[in-house]
């Protein structure tokens, strides 16, 4: 049975040197429990898990979008660069750059830093833990916010504004204090979702509740939800349950590029692999074709050859030959007349005459001379009386020209003759 583990990062201490599991704070949940748990990543146990899900805190990654043309999409991943360095204020080569897809001609991008995301892959590793995805923790609020909405989150961690204005869609975090603040600076003329616990102190609430009403009657569309508080063992409790309302796929993958996961590559892997062998199997039909296409075409001549050489043996007097079939149709029906040749006569005369003696006589050989206009038949019979009664049936054209005894094993005592037959005679 498969089991999920979610980890969520509360807090990362990405000045420390060296990073170690001991020192990344976190809340753990399995697919088969329905509670998270604090701990520290280096508590984790890593057996039995098929599918590793991590969430940073937002406030390592930055958030934003960038703008390409679609005919350029295609060159995305070179461009990509250029595009995200005036949005930074570090080496372009320290950052590691995650897109999603495209809306238009906008182009959602995540960026953290490279050392931050190997340092958490290293003490993944350490423990035996290959995660599949890495988001961050605001990715489950992005994916609430659709169109032109706006979306306000104020909870005892920190506040939170997302827009999706087309300038500059970009997330900010703060300490919730400073929530009046970030209030001020949303667009009157989009509604806005607001997500808050009760804070502490009461007067906290009061300012952001008199903000709010500021809005609202200036035009605003407000639709408050309220959080429940976070108990005192985990914090970020409201996070987590919008973590758990969220598709598993929410979200910007950060884990893209050299940073993929090693199933991915391998199912490249196999993918290339079957590429290959398709294109070998192919080149070995195509070579095969080719090879069979030369043979049968050389045997095609051979056959061509040799009908040639018999049909010159057969009509010497064609110089040219065009058209094997026909012209040897032609010479069959020049020579059979109206379909009956002498031959053909004469054979017919000798099958009238036969019909008596049907499985009594037994017919050797037949010659036939052209010139002559006759034909002998060498016949094998019980007795010379048999002969005789056959040369009757045929009529005076028929001559019985000798008869001998046969000595044959299989009919000692037959008798063996030799009948001519002629044509009008």
């Amino acid at each position: 049975m498969s089991e999920f583990l979610f980890i969520h990062i509360t807090d990362f201490p990405h000045n420390k040197d060296p990073l170690t599991a001991e020192l990344i704070p976190c809340v753990i949940r399995s697919s088969s429990e329905s509670a998270w748990n604090a701990c520290t990543l280096a508590d984790i146990n890593s057996d039995g898990f098929t599918s590793v899900t991590v969430y940073i805190p937002g406030l390592h990654v930055l958030s934003t979008h960038v703008c390409v043309p679609k005919a350029q999409l295609k060159y995305l991943p070179k461009i990509l660069p250029f595009l995200c360095e005036e949005k930074l204020a570090c080496d372009i080569d320290s950052v590691h750059i995650a897109t999603g897809r495209p809306q238009g001609e906008l182009v959602p991008v995540r960026i953290t830093q490279r050392s931050l995301l190997e340092g958490l892959l290293k003490c993944l590793q350490a423990l035996g833990l290959s995660p599949d995805a890495v988001y961050a923790d605001n990715e489950p609020f992005i994916s609430l916010v659709q169109g032109d909405q706006q979306l306000l989150w104020v909870d005892e961690q920190g506040s939170l504004i997302i827009t999706h204005e087309a300038s500059q869609p970009t997330p900010f975090c703060s300490i919730p204090e400073q929530a009046p603040t970030l209030i001020n600076t949303l667009n009157t003329q989009q509604p806005l979702f607001v997500y808050r616990q009760t804070l502490s102190p009461d007067t906290l609430n009061s300012t952001i509740t008199l903000a709010l009403e500021k809005l609202i009657s200036q035009g605003m569309t407000v639709v408050e939800h309220s959080l429940p508080r976070s108990n005192g063992n985990i914090s970020h409790l409201a996070r987590l349950e919008a973590i758990d309302s969220s598709p598993l796929n929410t979200g910007i993958n950060l884990l893209t590029g050299t940073y993929a996961p090693n199933k991915t590559q391998g199912t490249n892997v196999r993918w290339q692999l079957l590429a290959l062998t398709a294109t070998l199997l192919l080149g070995l039909n195509v070579l095969y074709l080719m090879a069979s296409g030369y043979f049968f075409s050389a045997r095609a001549d051979q056959l061509q050859a040799a009908t040639e050489t018999l049909y010159r043996q057969y009509f010497p007097q064609d110089q040219r030959i065009v058209n094997i079939r026909t012209q040897t149709q032609n010479h069959l029906n020049s020579t059979t007349g109206n379909g009956q040749s002498d031959f053909f006569v004469l054979l017919n005369e000798v099958h009238n005459g036969w019909g008596q003696f049907d499985n009594q006589l037994t017919l050797k050989s037949i010659r036939f001379n052209k010139s002559r206009q006759e034909m002998l038949l060498d016949i094998e019979s019980d007795s010379i009386q048999q002969l005789d009664q056959l040369r009757r049936s045929l009529g005076d054209q028929a001559e019985l020209l000798s008869a001998s005894e046969s000595n044959l094993p299989n009919n000692p005592n037959g008798i063996r003759g030799r009948l001519k037959i002629a044509k009008g005679s």
